[in-house]
């Protein structure tokens, strides 16, 4: 998976640390993050890494109901319904 350069351990602890710190309004850092995660979502939403980002933006929503920046919430709600989408036209075997 490509997360330039980023684990997967170091992107979780961003994600958390958003998820803690959620009461700081339109913080420039967390609003790239989420943007970041977005973009790697919408881009292949039915992907083999589609559920970390999705993971990453469950885990910032906190932030994203609080005051992100304008149009942040949108981006991740985009990307989270294209996915949604998506993978409701995946079969199934279970």
């Amino acid at each position: 998976m490509d997360t330039d350069g980023t684990t997967l351990d170091e992107l979780s602890e961003i994600w958390e640390d958003i998820r803690e710190n959620c009461q700081e309004s339109r913080n420039s850092d967390y609003d790239r993050t989420v943007l970041n995660c977005a973009a790697w979502l919408a881009a292949d939403p039915g992907g083999e890494s589609a559920h970390v980002w999705t993971i990453g933006l469950t885990m910032m929503a906190p932030y994203l109901t609080w005051l992100p920046g304008e149009g942040v919430a949108q981006h991740a709600v985009s990307a989270l319904e294209a996915a949604d989408r998506t993978l409701r036209e995946h079969h199934c075997a279970h």
